[in-house]
């Protein structure tokens, strides 16, 4: 008997104990409450800087080969049309899984002889050797990126500004 009662006792402490637990919440503070803490947001990867599409790539390399290859307006509007449709399949490549690596380098070689078979269309010979040697130059790189500063500033800027609009 004495056994029986100690182990009721026990039983009903042991329930008594977790309802106070589960209505207290002494496990985790809950969100509004002294010691919480959110969880850690993710950061955006390497690849989350790149660019969307095509558009966004030729509209930070523009102004570079317009600056370079001294372009009139036509031949600007080709170029940028012709380099839009090319970084277009490029990612569309890049971004394909169902090809093996061999498929996707044979891919990529085409896009190429077909890039260079439009600018020589267009374009004078020597013209294009100046694009080509452009676009394995260093400072071609050094355009992409300061065209990334700017619109990290300008999305700074925007973001600074709207949040002075919402103070006033």
């Amino acid at each position: 008997m004495k056994y029986i009662r100690i182990t009721l006792i026990l039983v009903v402490a042991l329930l008594f104990q977790q309802s106070v637990f589960a209505q207290y919440g002494f496990r985790q503070p809950e969100r509004g409450n002294r010691g919480y803490t959110p969880p850690p947001q993710a950061r955006p990867s390497a690849y989350a800087e790149r660019p969307k599409d095509g558009q966004e790539l030729v509209a930070m390399l523009m102004p570079y080969y317009v600056e370079k290859l001294q372009l009139d307006d036509f031949k600007k509007e080709i170029l940028k049309n012709m380099l839009i449709k090319h970084y277009d399949q490029l990612e569309s490549l890049r971004v394909d899984t169902s090809m093996k690596y061999d498929q996707k380098q044979y891919a990529l070689s085409r896009l190429e002889e077909k890039l260079q078979t439009e600018l020589e269309s267009i374009f004078s010979a020597d013209e294009v050797e100046r694009f080509k040697e452009l676009q394995q130059s260093d400072e071609l790189r050094d355009a992409m990126k300061s065209g990334k500063k700017n619109e990290r500033k300008k999305k700074k800027r925007k973001r600074k500004n709207d949040t002075n609009e919402g103070m006033r």
